[in-house]
Parts: structure tokens; C-alpha cells; sequence
């Protein structure tokens, strides 16, 4: 592995946030799920963006949170 991608790998391998930005870890915690009217703006956001396939990756992500988060996983 060359010596100038190395961190990116390791990085990659294993992420965690910069110990200055640990503060935002709990604020994306605390900030909870998207409320209900908020998914419309999101999905159109998702699909301007990563197109269908953007799209179908947010709703499969969104999916398995709320099963995680029922218990159902």
C-alpha cells in the first residue's frame, strides 16, 4: 500500500470522528428521526441527488432504522 493512502485506508477500514468534532456524535444522536412532514423534502433531496437509485438506498436505510429501532432486526 502506498505510504500517501494509508491513512485514507485505515480511515475507510475503521471511521470515527476527528476529537474535535465528538460533540456533533451526540448531537446527531439527540437529534432524532426525521419528523413524518420533513420525509417528502428528504426523498425529493434523495432523488435530485443519487437519482432512483439514491432514492431506493434511502428508503432501504429508513426501513431497516425503523425495524432496528422496533426491534425487529
Amino acid at each position: 500500500m502506498d505510504v500517501v493512502t494509508r491513512p485514507l485506508a485505515e480511515f475507510c477500514r475503521s471511521p470515527r470522528l476527528a476529537p474535535d468534532k465528538a460533540y456533533l456524535q451526540q448531537a446527531l444522536y439527540e437529534a432524532g428521526p426525521t419528523p413524518w412532514w420533513g420525509l417528502p423534502s428528504k426523498a425529493w433531496r434523495a432523488l435530485r441527488v443519487g437519482g432512483a437509485q439514491g432514492l431506493a438506498r434511502q428508503v432501504a436505510e429508513y426501513r431497516r432504522w425503523l425495524l432496528n429501532r422496533r426491534g425487529r432486526a
